[in-house]
């Protein structure tokens, strides 16, 4: 993961990882951080800490909707197809970093139809766009002044129905279905650096018999921010 907008005492940082450190630059107060202006120097180098979380996108709250009961916390949403069609009026749903902090919004509409007949059988057909953007909120580490600030990663897979998902699901003949593997998601990207946002990734719905798209969106993100003690 390489950002190389972060910068310590005037040299490029080439990798970002859990506890990396940036530096001020330039006149006192100057913190230039993946290519943000903030302050907080008081005219000393203040070390600003990067650190990074998994995150899902929920319906409404962390939790709601599980794919498993106990452990892994990792969630996905329901989509009413043709609750949205043009970007300005996506509907919008909260994506939280380590289980609990709003970190980011993920965006969704559609531009599909019913048809009759088609390759996938008489269902909905057309394209789905999804768009990850990060939040900008600063609750995450306390004794800390940051914010979140982007995207290193993403993994999104989109069903039909919730069990659409279990071919990228772990399964046990105890237990059943478990826990995604977002590794094996359809649509993923990796980013050398930190993006605030995805941009709209395109997904075909082929010959959906209902309504309803049911999206897993997992991401990487990152929170940066330095120490309030003097």
């Amino acid at each position: 993961m390489y950002h190389p907008q972060c910068v310590s005492t005037g040299t490029i940082v080439k990798k970002i990882v859990p506890g990396a450190v940036v530096r001020c630059i330039g006149s006192p107060g100057n913190i230039e951080l993946l290519g943000i202006l903030g302050s907080g120097c008081n005219g000393e180098s203040a070390e600003i800490e990067c650190f990074d979380e998994t995150a899902w996108a929920a319906q409404c709250q962390p939790g709601l909707y599980r794919f498993v009961d106990k452990g892994n916390w990792a969630t996905y949403i329901k989509y009413n197809l043709g609750a949205a069609v043009t970007p300005c009026c996506a509907v919008k749903y909260p994506i939280y970093a380590g289980q609990h902090y709003r970190a980011g919004t993920l965006y969704v509409y559609d531009k599909t139809m019913y048809q009759p007949e088609g390759e996938c059988g008489p269902g909905r057909y057309g394209t789905l766009y999804v768009k990850y953007a990060t939040y900008g909120g600063s609750d995450y580490k306390d004794g800390y002044i940051g914010a979140w600030k982007g995207f290193t990663e993403y993994h999104l897979h989109v069903a039909d129905e919730p069990e659409g998902f279990n071919p990228v699901r772990t399964f046990s003949k105890k237990l059943g279905w478990g826990n995604p593997i977002p590794g094996q998601f359809e649509y993923s990207e990796e980013y050398d650096t930190i993006k605030t946002d995805t941009g709209w990734i395109e997904v075909e719905i082929c010959g959906y018999e209902n309504s309803d798209a049911y999206i897993a969106a997992h991401s990487v993100m990152w929170w940066c921010g330095h120490s309030q003690a003097k």
